[in-house]
């Protein structure tokens, strides 16, 4: 114990001494726009507006590039998520963007918990609304659907009655 607190101490102060004298770790900026398909180029500009570009990251899904796109804009840090056809897949909206169905169904499962991100995302299935929250201390995601129905929703073992516990419980020493 006494080792990992010391290292600890002396990464931290690495870590100081670096910063102090003005080196760092070099900052991951991803491809460049003017490297991107044109389509994919053409919906990030419409999306980011007037707002600032932070990152671009590059990721394959389904055999075909997507970009991921940080930004800031109206005060608020944003991302969103396009091909490189430029079709937009997830795009971050506030609750006020969702429409009053999605946002009556999110409420519903929010309760007296936080709110911290939801996802717009166009899929095969059509448009659903992935949602992040904090409730009871811990961070859970639910999706509803474009009427507010719920589709998916996370919760933990402890939450569901001690009968569902102990079948998962033999389902997963069977696994093992």
């Amino acid at each position: 114990m006494r080792n990992s607190f010391g290292t600890t101490v002396v990464l931290i102060s690495f870590s100081l001494f670096l910063a102090s004298v003005g080196l760092s770790a070099p900052e991951y900026k991803g491809p460049a726009m003017a490297d991107l398909p044109e389509p994919a180029q053409k919906a990030i500009k419409e999306q980011l507006g007037d707002g600032k570009l932070a990152r671009i990251e590059e990721f394959i899904k389904d055999d075909q590039a997507h970009y991921r796109v940080e930004l800031t804009k109206e005060g608020s840090d944003r991302s969103f998520t396009v091909d490189d056809d430029g079709k937009l897949c997830r795009l971050q909206i506030s609750l006020e963007k969702a429409p009053d169905t999605v946002q009556a169904g999110i409420r519903q499962q929010l309760g007296d918990g936080k709110l911290v991100q939801i996802d717009k995302v166009s899929g095969e299935e059509g448009t659903t609304y992935e949602v992040e929250i904090t409730k009871a201390g811990r961070d859970r995601e639910f999706t509803v659907n474009a009427n507010g129905e719920l589709t998916r929703v996370e919760f933990f073992l402890e939450e569901t009655p001690a009968s569902v516990q102990k079948a998962i419980r033999a389902r997963l020493v069977l696994l093992c």
